[in-house]
């Protein structure tokens, strides 16, 4: 049995002052994580107050177990909010950093004419991908191509993140997101997500380039936009939309070491030209590439075991 499935028997099994138990511990936890011990007092009073907690309380009991996994889901997160609440200011945790690289705004182009950043250092992403909010706050599809900070591969953890000392390499200059991002308060990050024009390639790349061509015919081949199209007929039963899909596939594929080789290009910087391998992209359309050597087929990403539909 996994840690989960452990955890999750005990949750199925727990009264009411045993649930209480539990999220105490978890809320002390994380009060000692993000480094504010002393003030789990505070913290814990606001949990008891919120809504979440008020009308779990009397229902728990009577509770299947699945939707005593989803209301515990939602209490963490009250946790996690009531704990970040506690602060006013930036205790330099790590915490963002190490869940992703920020995307880039307008503002931030001063960061490649300063030569803080490279373009190996960043990825496109194109208008139409589904991408994840920052702070936690949930999930959008893009109006608007951007730009984002690469991930240490190894950690996942932003690229200038040195882990060592837990610190940003180039903090005093870092970009829009990092300095309008508060974890106890989210309301400057969202005005900027709504508000803020978002930096993208043509800001960067000169229209002279080389390259410069080659991205407007990448994109006319391979947008979202025609892929959202092209797998709206499949769902309706258009069998020829694999082929229009397989088409753009092979394309972005074929592309990328062709121009890498011909003008040349820096392979690491091929993310920033034509955005993150189509390949990869697809899955937000619930499928997954596969090559048999003949060609591309799409078969559909299974749920994780845990996920998967019960069988009559």
């Amino acid at each position: 049995m996994s840690k989960q499935e452990s955890f999750n028997e005990k949750l199925g099994g727990a009264s009411l002052p045993e649930l209480e138990g539990m999220w105490k511990e978890a809320l002390l936890e994380f009060m000692d994580q993000i480094g504010v011990p002393e003030r789990y007092i505070e913290a814990e009073g606001s949990v008891q107050r919120h809504e979440t907690w008020t009308s779990l309380a009397p229902d728990w009991i009577t509770l299947p177990v699945v939707v005593r996994q989803q209301r515990y889901g939602e209490l963490l997160e009250v946790l996690r909010e009531a704990g970040y609440a506690t602060r006013a200011e930036c205790l330099r945790c790590g915490d963002c950093c190490r869940n992703s690289g920020p995307t880039l705004f307008l503002d931030d182009l001063r960061l490649f004419e300063e030569g803080l950043l490279q373009r190996n250092q960043v990825y496109t992403l194109r208008r139409g991908e589904r991408v994840a909010l920052p702070a936690g706050v949930g999930t959008m599809v893009l109006k608007a191509e951007t730009l984002k900070i690469r991930d240490n591969p190894e950690t996942g953890h932003c690229f200038f993140l040195d882990d060592d000392i837990d610190r940003c390499q180039i903090y005093h200059g870092r970009p829009l997101q990092c300095r309008a991002q508060a974890c106890w308060d989210t309301s400057d990050i969202e005005y900027a997500i709504e508000n803020e024009e978002r930096l993208n390639r043509a800001h960067v790349v000169g229209p002279h380039e080389p390259v410069a061509e080659a991205m407007v015919a990448h994109e006319a081949h391979c947008s979202l936009a025609l892929l959202a199209d092209a797998f709206a007929e499949l769902g309706e039963g258009d069998e020829a939309a694999v082929d229009r899909i397989v088409d753009a596939l092979a394309y972005d594929t074929q592309l990328r070491p062709l121009l890498a080789e011909k003008l040349p290009l820096a392979a690491d910087e091929l993310d920033f030209y034509f955005g993150r391998p189509l390949k990869k992209v697809v899955e937000m359309f619930g499928v997954q590439v596969m090559d048999d050597g003949d060609g591309y087929r799409l078969e559909p990403i299974a749920p994780p075991p845990s996920e998967a539909p019960d069988k009559d």
